[in-house]
């Protein structure tokens, strides 16, 4: 509808036609906020606003503004004239705006991008910073078998040493290696038949583990002079329905390491981080300034999305300090998923170092890539994610039969 199809229909008989003895008049006004304003007219007889006047009157460019013709209301009263006849007089109020093109400068804009000076890089952008290093779901003694997955753990861990000192470069202070959950693959009690298909015993898959992490540390421990572990338990440490969830392989195998770490010159500025005793399974870390929350993943059945849920109701409830982390760490899923679940708090979902879960691929989960996550955080950022990927150890998930056929 035009502006004067507008005016028309405001100004004739029937709704939007207010006659009456008494001026209803506004005090004519101009009011601009920004690319935005309003401007009420003076009184007239005109049965039509004149835009252009109007603008003039006001100082306006009628090639910088518009009227937004929707906002238009038409005052309407009776008046004697000076020959002591009514006469209809009207008062027109609309909102205007900036035309697009002269809402920014634009060429005054484009000569800011081509003469902006870049500002000087510091050599140690993030220096104080964190290197995150996650380990989880290696399912030692699981499918694909245990020198499987030892070759890639190890190869992995080539990778995860050239991030650590690139990670020095940029400034980082400190390492937080976080042991994430399912560790081993325990003997019973995950899926049907995992007795038959693991290769070690429990006490056998704990004791690989200590060895991997030892291998971890003392490639990792001496680039850093301020040293975190963190653990909490998977579903597969546990060891058995009948007992607390804190009686936990994934527990041990870390207490272990920690037993000899305490005892050893290299590993004596280590600090340890489990979860408190009977109260929570989860472990808040504060990562040069970046409060992390640790959990397994299992405390949800169902996808990440119920961990998302989770967090909401620990955090409501302070469960654990869920409140305070800026990001969630999650094992047991085995698929990496990134994701903002609000204003600067991340839910990260590591991969998993498998070999792969035939349960898991029957109900419909596929294969997962193998590999360590990493990135650097500081003060509530975090950059320069990475997933270390081994170059050894890659196995097919299938179980053979002995005669070496697949049935």
């Amino acid at each position: 509808m035009s502006i004067a199809d507008r005016v028309g229909e405001l100004v004739a008989d029937g709704p939007g036609y207010a006659r009456s003895r008494r001026s209803p008049m506004e005090t004519p006004s101009k009011e601009i906020h920004g690319d935005h304003g309003t401007l009420v007219s003076r009184p007239t007889t005109d049965n039509h606003p004149d835009w252009d006047m109007m603008f003039a009157f006001w100082n306006l460019d009628p090639n910088e503004w518009i009227v937004d013709e929707g906002s238009l209301k038409v005052n309407s009263w009776e008046m004697p004239g000076p020959d002591g006849e009514l006469r209809i007089h009207h008062q027109y109020k609309a909102n205007i705006r900036r035309r697009p093109e002269h809402s920014l400068e634009l060429k005054d804009l484009l000569d800011q991008i081509k003469t902006r000076k870049r500002p000087k890089v510091l050599d140690k952008p993030g220096e104080g910073a964190a290197f995150i290093v996650n380990c989880t779901d290696w399912q030692i003694g699981g499918e694909g078998g245990t020198p499987a997955a030892k070759a890639r753990i190890l190869s992995a861990l080539d990778e995860v040493e050239v991030e650590a000192k690139a990670a020095v470069k940029q400034g980082a202070t400190m390492c937080v290696l976080a042991s994430v959950g399912d560790i081993v693959e325990g003997v019973e009690g995950s899926y049907k038949s995992q007795t038959f298909t693991v290769d070690l015993d429990l006490s056998g898959q704990v004791r690989v583990a200590r060895q991997l992490l030892m291998e971890y540390l003392k490639r990792l421990v001496p680039l850093f002079p301020e040293f975190k572990v963190a653990a909490v338990r998977g579903n597969h440490g546990q060891k058995s329905q009948l007992t607390t969830p804190e009686d936990n392989a994934d527990l041990d195998y870390v207490e272990g390491v920690m037993e000899v770490c305490k005892e050893s010159e290299w590993g004596k500025h280590i600090t340890w981080h489990f979860p408190e005793w009977g109260i929570q399974s989860q472990v808040m870390i504060d990562a040069a300034g970046t409060y992390i929350l640790f959990a397994h993943g299992d405390e949800k059945r169902g996808k990440v999305d119920a961990m998302e849920t989770w967090w909401e109701k620990a955090s409501f409830n302070r469960h654990a300090d869920a409140d305070l982390a800026s990001i969630l760490i999650l094992g047991h899923r085995h698929h990496l998923q990134v994701r903002e679940t609000a204003i600067n708090r991340w839910l990260i979902q590591c991969p998993a170092m498998d070999g792969g879960s035939r349960w898991y691929a029957d109900s419909g989960g596929g294969t997962s890539k193998p590999g360590v996550l990493t990135f650097i955080t500081q003060n509530d950022r975090w950059w320069g994610m990475n997933i270390a990927e081994p170059t050894e150890g890659i196995t097919d998930a299938r179980v053979a039969r002995s005669d070496g056929s697949d049935r």
